[in-house]
């Protein structure tokens, strides 16, 4: 049995990986303090959702290799059964589902993070994924009883801030396409 060479990642692509994984635990790792104010007018979605839909469609377009939000959402995922006396058994699924999403959607437009649309999509099924998930945990998991309209008012911030993240991964995306070369 021959495995097709387009696969396996190269060893560049794979530090490319490593390094936006990096930077997506500095940015989840950046809103540690700020933990109390995820009430406050949902400050905290505003940085961390965007910043993290960015990082991630970046990731896919700059390595260019097709599994790489995959390997992304696998790794988050893996981190998060670290996170579960947090959130319980569901905490492996907020760290996985939500950037699964945006390699569901590369998949099916057959894109990378090229295609504006696709990563509009992504981005909103990353916001409400993520913000349905988050929401179980917090109400299911937690036992935190909070009113239904503000729970559809984060779930609302969430997609609309991670469809801006979108937005953010294009434009920064297509500027480093044309600076970028692969050896």
């Amino acid at each position: 049995m021959q495995i097709r060479k387009e696969l396996i990642p190269s060893v560049r692509q794979i530090a490319q990986i490593g390094l936006f994984f990096a930077a997506l635990l500095a940015v989840q790792f950046s809103i540690v303090p700020f933990t109390g104010a995820v009430w406050v007018f949902f400050i905290v979605d505003w940085f961390y959702s965007g910043a993290t839909v960015a990082l991630t469609i970046l990731c896919g377009r700059v390595t260019k290799y097709p599994y790489a939000v995959l390997i992304l959402a696998v790794c988050s995922g893996l981190l998060g059964i670290f996170y579960m006396s947090y959130g319980g058994p569901v905490m492996p699924l907020y760290g996985f589902l939500p950037p699964f999403m945006i390699q569901v959607v590369f998949l099916l437009s057959h894109t990378n993070g090229e295609s504006l649309k696709a990563n509009l999509l992504s981005g909103a099924l990353y916001g409400l994924v993520a913000g349905c998930i988050f929401f179980f945990m917090v109400t299911g998991v937690v036992k935190m009883e909070i009113p239904v309209w503000l729970m559809w008012l984060r779930i609302l911030n969430v997609t609309v801030t991670s469809v801006f993240g979108g937005f953010l991964g294009w434009k920064i995306g297509e500027k480093l396409a044309k600076r970028s070369y692969h050896a």
